[in-house]
Formats: structure tokens, C-alpha cells, sequence
């Protein structure tokens, strides 16, 4: 579902194509970065970067769809 135009979408497109690879690969750094400042702010009173409790919960809510369960909690346990 969208509420976005086919002329815009086309446009857009066509932009995204324009960008040099270095382009983009500084605008997903940028995305990525403002991605994890959102989780950070939605949740200040979880995310402490100087806790465990913070540094789990920021790496769940980032990446814990992306591993299996066995190795999420290997890396959580490194996080300790």
C-alpha cells in the first residue's frame, strides 16, 4: 500500500539511481544513524550506553530480528 504517486515514486527512483555508490553508502550510514538516535530517544529511560541492561536492549531492538536465538544470546552474553 502507498499513498505516493507513480510519477513520484518514478522520480524518486530515478534520483536514488543518480547517486554515486558513495552517495549511497553515506546516506544508509546517515539512515542507520538516525534509525538507532529514534531508539535511543523512544526509550531513554532503557538505553543507558554506559549499562548492560542498555547495551542489550539497543542490540535487540537493532539487530535481534537478525540472528537466531542461540546466537543472540551469545552476543548478549558478550555484551555482559
Amino acid at each position: 500500500m502507498s499513498d505516493t504517486g507513480k510519477a513520484i515514486q518514478l522520480q524518486y527512483r530515478k534520483r536514488l539511481l543518480g547517486l554515486t555508490p558513495e552517495e549511497r553508502v553515506k546516506m544508509a550510514c546517515r539512515m542507520f544513524s538516525t534509525a538507532r538516535a529514534l531508539v535511543k530517544a523512544g526509550d531513554s529511560a532503557d538505553i543507558n550506553s554506559a549499562s548492560v541492561r542498555g547495551r542489550t536492549s539497543l542490540f535487540l531492538k537493532t539487530y535481534g530480528k537478525d540472528f537466531d536465538a542461540a546466537t543472540r544470546n551469545r552476543i548478549i552474553a558478550q555484551l555482559r
